[in-house]
């Protein structure tokens, strides 16, 4: 099973594309790191999600119990958008994020193939 994906992970991904195109200057590295603070968020929402459930239960203000959507599901589409927006803007690709030797060797230990 894979490795979950971290932020160290991701930070150094996307900066590592930055740099194969010449263009790890400060401010796209703090646009990185902005995009890795939203990451944190949508795992946080997702996580809440995963928790709670899709439809949550909660009182109205007339003290009737209703259930309603959870409230991060809409947060979280707005966090994924900027997310889109951010790393199209960048011109970088979240999607070839590389696995490094460690995590293939960690395969490799429990008889995974990683494919690459």
């Amino acid at each position: 099973m894979p490795k979950k994906m971290t932020a160290k992970k991701i930070r150094e991904s996307l900066v590592e594309q930055l740099r194969s195109k010449g263009a790890d200057i400060d401010v796209l590295v703090d646009r990185v790191d902005d995009y890795v603070k939203l990451w944190e968020i949508k795992e946080q929402l997702q996580k809440s999600i995963d928790t709670d459930g899709a439809i949550i239960e909660e009182c109205n203000n007339v003290g009737a119990m209703v259930k309603k959507p959870h409230p991060a599901i809409k947060e979280l589409l707005g966090v994924e958008k900027q997310m889109i927006a951010d790393a199209k803007h960048l011109g970088l690709e979240p999607s070839k994020i590389a696995s490094t030797e460690d995590d293939e060797m960690e395969y490799c230990k429990k008889g995974v193939s990683a494919i690459v």
